[in-house]
Order: structure tokens, then sequence, then C-alpha cells
């Protein structure tokens, strides 16, 4: 039988596809979310990044206003961190990052090894947000596909037992039929008379669940960013990190 014959022929190639790689790609997705929970709590929890970051702030006090009783201020912005290896001493070589890691090595030890305490944050340099909600999204997009073909399959062998003669249809038209039409449990009983839509529904539920935690995620970056006075930035994960 040719596959320009077969009822929604492209959908349910792509149906097929979609229950083949569903698994890898919920755990990717997964994977990536945990990451950047954990870096997330990571940064938050580190004391010894904390005052580090004091020292920073403190000795760029000192420089800023030279001990003449200019203002001082009150925090930083995270990408002025960036900037401590381009501000130079008289020597020219000597940075102002040189000169941080000395004063801690010397007079605090304990914060040298700090980034043993973040070393999930490291991790999460490499993961990109906006491409793991992206896939989520597309996810779910297939998976409404993946439904609409296991209801529209379970139509037709309905029909076939009731031996009614389903109503013909072209190979690629819509898979509306009369789902709109069910109640919630109508379309569950209905999902349960197949193995696609057993699937359906167990594929349902993981990834409702995997879009609450990329809703949770989400919200912990963003305390996060508040967390570190950055609560209007546009940062990326990737790019706190």
């Amino acid at each position: 039988v040719s596959m320009m014959t077969v009822k929604h022929a492209k959908r349910k190639v792509s149906a097929l596809l979609f229950k083949l790689q569903f698994e890898s790609c919920i755990r990717d997705i997964q994977k990536d979310a945990s990451i950047v929970e954990k870096a997330c709590n990571e940064l938050r929890q580190s004391t010894r990044l904390r005052r580090l970051l004091g020292i920073v702030l403190s000795f760029g006090n000192r420089l800023n206003t030279a001990g003449n009783g200019k203002r001082k201020a009150g925090a930083f912005t995270l990408d002025s961190l960036l900037k401590l290896k381009q501000a130079k001493a008289f020597d020219k070589k000597t940075t102002f990052l040189h000169y941080i890691v000395l004063i801690t090595r010397r007079n605090h030890q304990d914060l040298v090894n700090f980034k043993d305490d973040i070393p999930t944050a490291c991790e999460g340099d490499k993961i990109f947000w906006d491409q793991c909600v992206a896939d989520l999204e597309k996810v779910e997009n297939q998976l409404e596909n993946v439904r609409k073909i296991a209801l529209y399959q379970a139509h037709q062998a309905q029909a076939y037992r009731l031996r009614r003669r389903p109503k013909k249809e072209d190979p690629d038209e819509s898979l509306t039929d009369d789902e709109d039409n069910l109640t919630l449990e109508e379309e569950v009983e209905t999902l349960r008379a197949t193995p696609i839509g057993l699937f359906t529904l167990s594929a349902i539920k993981y990834v409702s669940a995997l879009r609450g935690k990329i809703e949770t995620t989400k919200a912990m970056f963003a305390h996060l960013l508040e967390y570190f006075g950055e609560e209007d930035s546009a940062l990326q994960p990737h790019e706190l990190f």
C-alpha cells in the first residue's frame, strides 16, 4: 500500500517518531532544568562567594574614593566583574583581579576554593534556557498531534466494531472529528482503548509535570537575579553562570 493512500500518513509517521524519541527528549529537558535549579541553589547558598563579592566591593570602594570621604557604592552589577582584569596598576601588568586574588590568598585563604561551592553553576554555562523552553513547546505541540491521532484511531475502531462506514476523508485532512465535543472523562476513556491512546495519557502526565518544573526553575532564576540585585536584567542562565 502506498504511503500516499494512508489517511493522515504524515501525521502518523510524525507521531511514531515522536513516540520513539519521547523518553530521551523529556530526559534531556529534565536534566537541563535540574542543572539550572541546582546551580541557582548553589549560588544563593555559597557563603564563600558572598564574602568574596564583599571583598571586591570593599576594595573597589577604596580605589574609587581614594580615602577622601567620597560616597561609597552600595553594590555593583555582575557584568562589572568581567572588568576586574581590565583595570591595571602603574606597571601595566597587575590587574584589579590579580590584586583581589593576592588579598584573598593572604588574608582569606578559606575563600580561595569558593568554586567548590558552585560546581553545577560552572556546568550550567553550557545550557541555553531559551532553547530548553523551545524544546518543551515543541514536545507539547507534537503531543497534541499524537492525541488527535489517538482519538481518530479510536473513533475509527469504534465505527468498525459498530459496522458503521467511516466518513470518507482525504489523506491530509484535519483531524478534528468529534474530539472537541468530548468531555474530559469521555476523552480519557476513549484514549484508553488503544495502545497509542495509553501512551498519550502517560505522555500528557510527564509533559505536564515537566512544564511545572520549567516554570519553577524559571521562577528560581528570577529570584536569583533579584538576590544579586539584577531583577531588571535580561540575563540568561548561561550568561550568569
